[in-house]
Order: structure tokens, then sequence, then C-alpha cells
């Protein structure tokens, strides 16, 4: 296995393993799980296509105020290349401010495992594992509501490191939490 592979791995653990302790270690407060739903549009680089239109769909399970698990989904598309990536994700939002409307403002770190598949036209398509980790901030419009903006690494950990890395921009989330 590559150094690089092997430091993403130690990482990307390391994160999750922090977070998920971090979370359950909290009392919480409130109705817990609850569930969200979202959609995103932003940009996708690999390291073989550039500009690549890229949406999203989210559904975090929300195991306490501050961290959630669950499944996530990449779809970047461009002239000649499609780009195919999910995973299942753990976040950790960090309750920075505490009083007046910044207190909405949440900054978060990210990261999870999955699969990413990258076409390019005249090419076989590479499917292969891949870790991913990012951060971001959401900001809460209302109960139910919220708006973010995060940038993800996704990371293939295959020896053929066929797809290369991913640097995803979602420039604008929309978020549902029920």
């Amino acid at each position: 296995m590559a150094p690089r592979t092997i430091h993403a791995l130690l990482l990307s653990s390391l994160l999750l393993l922090g977070t998920a302790g971090s979370a359950l270690a909290q009392s919480g407060g409130g109705n817990f799980p609850t569930v969200t739903v979202g959609g995103n549009v932003g940009f996708i680089r690999t390291t073989q296509a550039t500009g690549l239109l890229e949406l999203g769909l989210e559904a975090p399970i929300h195991i306490t105020k501050n961290y959630s698990v669950g499944p996530w989904m990449q779809l970047g598309v461009a002239k000649s290349t499609v780009e195919l990536l999910f995973s299942a994700n753990s976040r950790y939002t960090v309750d920075v401010f505490t009083t007046g409307n910044l207190r909405k403002l949440r900054p978060y770190l990210q990261g999870g495992l999955g699969v990413a598949y990258l076409k390019v036209k005249g090419a076989k398509g590479i499917a292969e594992f891949m870790i991913n980790m990012g951060l971001g901030a959401e900001y809460q419009l209302s109960d139910h509501m919220f708006v973010a903006s995060d940038v993800m690494f996704n990371i293939p950990v295959s020896a053929a490191g066929g797809a290369g890395t991913t640097t995803s921009w979602q420039f604008a989330s929309l978020r549902y939490r029920f």
C-alpha cells in the first residue's frame, strides 16, 4: 500500500473515531435521532478533468445535535466526463458562537468511506474505493431549514489510483431537518 494511502486512511480513521467519541460523550438535549435531507450544487476537480458541474444529495441521521452519519452522493458532469461518488459520511458540527445571529453559523468537519466511478469519453470507466474528508459551515434559516457550503477531498485507496484525488466544492447546499 502506498504511503499516501496509509496516511489518508489513518487521518480518516482518527477523524471518524474522534468525532464519534466526542459526539457520544455529549449530553445532547433535544429529540434525537433526527433525519436531514439535502441537495447541493457545486464544482468537482479531478486529476483527470476540471470544471465538472457537481450535483449532490445527502440524508444524514443526527445522533446528537452536533453529530450525524449517513449516505452522500455526488454526480459530476462535463462535456466528455462523468464522475459518480457514493459514500457513508460522518459530520461533526461545532457551536463556535453563542449570541446573536452568529450562533446560527456552525462550522463542521466531515469524513467518510465510499466508492468513486469515473468515465471519460473514449476510455474505460474506473471504479475504486475512496475515503473523503472535508470542512464547511452551515447557517440555520429556521427550525428546520439550513444553507451550507463545504469542500470535500475524495482520495482513492486502490493501488491503481486510477481516478486520482477529487476535490469538490458544494458552494450552495440546502438542507431540511425533520
